[in-house]
Protein backbone atom coordinates (compact mmCIF):
# COMPACT_ATOMS: atom_id res chain seq x y z
CA UNK A 1 0.00 0.00 0.00
CA UNK A 2 2.62 2.60 0.82
CA UNK A 3 4.95 1.44 -2.24
CA UNK A 4 1.28 2.34 -4.06
CA UNK A 5 0.96 5.71 -2.43
CA UNK A 6 4.56 6.75 -3.17
CA UNK A 7 4.12 5.84 -6.75
CA UNK A 8 0.68 8.15 -6.94
CA UNK A 9 2.63 10.89 -5.03
CA UNK A 10 5.42 10.92 -7.77
CA UNK A 11 3.47 11.10 -10.57
CA UNK A 12 1.17 14.04 -9.33
CA UNK A 13 3.62 16.06 -7.71
CA UNK A 14 4.79 17.28 -11.11
CA UNK A 15 1.34 18.62 -12.17
CA UNK A 16 1.90 20.88 -9.52
CA UNK A 17 4.30 22.80 -11.33
CA UNK A 18 2.26 23.09 -14.74
CA UNK A 19 1.32 26.66 -15.30
CA UNK A 20 -2.38 27.46 -15.18
CA UNK A 21 -4.15 29.29 -17.54
CA UNK A 22 -5.32 31.90 -15.02
CA UNK A 23 -1.49 32.34 -14.02
CA UNK A 24 0.04 35.53 -14.22
CA UNK A 25 1.24 35.87 -18.11
CA UNK A 26 4.02 38.18 -19.09
CA UNK A 27 1.93 41.33 -19.37
CA UNK A 28 -1.49 41.99 -18.47
CA UNK A 29 -4.56 41.88 -20.34
CA UNK A 30 -8.54 40.99 -20.11
CA UNK A 31 -9.85 38.14 -22.02
CA UNK A 32 -12.60 36.60 -22.33
CA UNK A 33 -14.43 32.75 -23.18
CA UNK A 34 -17.97 31.78 -24.16
CA UNK A 35 -19.38 28.70 -23.10
CA UNK A 36 -20.61 26.59 -24.44
CA UNK A 37 -18.23 26.69 -26.95
CA UNK A 38 -16.07 23.59 -26.39
CA UNK A 39 -12.79 25.12 -25.19
CA UNK A 40 -11.75 27.29 -22.53
CA UNK A 41 -9.26 29.25 -24.96
CA UNK A 42 -8.87 32.96 -23.63
CA UNK A 43 -8.56 35.82 -25.95
CA UNK A 44 -8.91 39.49 -26.00
CA UNK A 45 -11.79 38.76 -27.45
CA UNK A 46 -14.30 35.59 -28.43
CA UNK A 47 -17.36 34.95 -30.30
CA UNK A 48 -20.02 31.69 -30.00
CA UNK A 49 -19.02 28.34 -31.80
CA UNK A 50 -22.34 26.59 -30.72
CA UNK A 51 -25.91 27.87 -31.23
CA UNK A 52 -26.96 28.13 -27.30
CA UNK A 53 -30.37 29.50 -25.60
CA UNK A 54 -28.05 30.60 -22.77
CA UNK A 55 -24.65 31.49 -22.70
CA UNK A 56 -22.12 32.11 -20.10
CA UNK A 57 -19.71 34.69 -20.26
CA UNK A 58 -16.62 34.83 -18.98
CA UNK A 59 -13.93 37.30 -18.80
CA UNK A 60 -10.88 36.67 -17.31
CA UNK A 61 -8.31 39.73 -15.93
CA UNK A 62 -4.59 37.98 -16.56
CA UNK A 63 -1.14 38.77 -15.61
CA UNK A 64 -1.56 41.16 -12.93
CA UNK A 65 0.57 41.34 -9.63
CA UNK A 66 -1.20 40.93 -6.37
CA UNK A 67 -2.23 42.89 -4.29
CA UNK A 68 -5.11 44.87 -6.84
CA UNK A 69 -8.35 45.89 -7.13
CA UNK A 70 -10.75 45.96 -10.09
CA UNK A 71 -13.73 48.39 -11.14
CA UNK A 72 -15.77 46.31 -13.77
CA UNK A 73 -17.81 47.95 -15.82
CA UNK A 74 -19.90 44.50 -16.96
CA UNK A 75 -21.45 45.03 -20.38
CA UNK A 76 -25.34 45.71 -21.01
CA UNK A 77 -27.34 42.40 -21.80
CA UNK A 78 -26.48 39.98 -19.19
CA UNK A 79 -26.70 39.08 -15.64
CA UNK A 80 -23.67 39.31 -13.70
CA UNK A 81 -23.03 35.88 -11.46
CA UNK A 82 -22.78 36.49 -8.10
CA UNK A 83 -19.48 36.96 -6.61
CA UNK A 84 -17.60 38.13 -9.73
CA UNK A 85 -17.43 41.48 -11.23
CA UNK A 86 -15.93 42.39 -7.45
CA UNK A 87 -13.05 45.30 -6.71
CA UNK A 88 -11.22 41.70 -5.44
CA UNK A 89 -11.73 39.41 -8.03
CA UNK A 90 -9.96 39.22 -11.64
CA UNK A 91 -13.07 37.38 -13.12
CA UNK A 92 -16.37 38.85 -14.70
CA UNK A 93 -18.80 36.23 -15.34
CA UNK A 94 -22.10 36.81 -17.16
CA UNK A 95 -25.65 34.83 -17.84
CA UNK A 96 -26.81 36.10 -21.23
CA UNK A 97 -29.60 34.81 -23.30
CA UNK A 98 -29.13 34.03 -27.23
CA UNK A 99 -31.17 36.20 -29.14
CA UNK A 100 -32.34 36.18 -32.76
CA UNK A 101 -29.12 39.26 -33.60
CA UNK A 102 -25.80 39.89 -32.98
CA UNK A 103 -24.87 40.84 -29.36
CA UNK A 104 -21.55 42.21 -28.91
CA UNK A 105 -20.67 42.31 -25.34
CA UNK A 106 -17.68 44.58 -24.15
CA UNK A 107 -16.54 44.61 -20.51
CA UNK A 108 -14.09 46.67 -18.81
CA UNK A 109 -12.11 46.66 -16.01
CA UNK A 110 -9.88 49.41 -14.10
CA UNK A 111 -6.73 47.49 -12.44
CA UNK A 112 -4.73 49.26 -9.49
CA UNK A 113 -1.35 48.05 -8.48
CA UNK A 114 1.20 50.45 -6.54
CA UNK A 115 -1.45 53.32 -7.31
CA UNK A 116 -1.36 53.39 -10.67
CA UNK A 117 -4.52 52.54 -12.79
CA UNK A 118 -4.62 50.69 -15.99
CA UNK A 119 -7.93 49.73 -17.99
CA UNK A 120 -8.35 47.27 -19.90
CA UNK A 121 -11.47 46.22 -22.22
CA UNK A 122 -12.30 43.06 -24.03
CA UNK A 123 -15.17 41.80 -26.54
CA UNK A 124 -17.32 38.68 -26.70
CA UNK A 125 -19.41 38.49 -29.67
CA UNK A 126 -22.61 36.17 -29.94
CA UNK A 127 -24.47 35.37 -33.20
CA UNK A 128 -27.90 35.60 -33.52
CA UNK A 129 -29.94 32.27 -32.46
CA UNK A 130 -33.13 31.61 -33.69
CA UNK A 131 -35.47 28.32 -33.16
CA UNK A 132 -35.58 25.21 -31.12
CA UNK A 133 -33.44 23.46 -30.56
CA UNK A 134 -31.26 26.91 -31.20
CA UNK A 135 -29.45 27.65 -34.51
CA UNK A 136 -27.47 30.42 -35.75
CA UNK A 137 -29.96 32.72 -37.86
Amino acid sequence: MLRKLMVLAVTLVPLAFLPSPFASAASPGLTCNIQPSGNDNLNPSCHTSRAASFYTVDYFMQGVTDPATYAWTAPFGGTVIPGTCTSTSAVCELTVRGIAQDQSLTATVAVTTDGTTTSYSSTATLLAVCGTPPKFC
